[in-house]
């Protein structure tokens, strides 16, 4: 749920599955239009379902990206990257390769 601009409302992230603290908060960037990370900070709640991040400086106007790094595991220990601990990517680069990302805007 997007947070309106000129604000610092918290962007709000519903997740399917409770997911680990400590990871979310470690594998999870939020991004500006620029690709510069956006100054902030992140809140678990919900028994670790929700996940609240409130910017360090208000929201402007436009478009955003919430960043996943594929080491962030469920409470089985899958992840985007492998289930459990089979390896699912046989060339993988390196651990915390971005593999997913979502856009979101901010408007009045």
């Amino acid at each position: 749920q997007p947070p309106k601009a000129g604000t610092m409302d918290p962007l709000r992230i519903i997740l399917r599955e409770p997911l680990d603290n400590f990871l979310l908060r470690e594998t999870i960037q939020i991004l500006d239009n620029n690709n510069k990370v956006i100054n902030g900070s992140f809140t678990v709640s919900g028994k670790e379902t929700q996940l609240y991040f409130v910017p360090a400086q208000q929201w402007k106007t436009g478009r955003y990206r919430l960043r996943v790094a594929d080491d962030l595991e469920d409470l089985a220990g899958n992840n985007l990257a492998r289930l459990f601990d089979r390896d699912l990517h046989a060339a993988k680069a390196f651990p915390g390769t971005v593999t997913l990302e979502r856009e979101f805007s901010v408007g009045r």
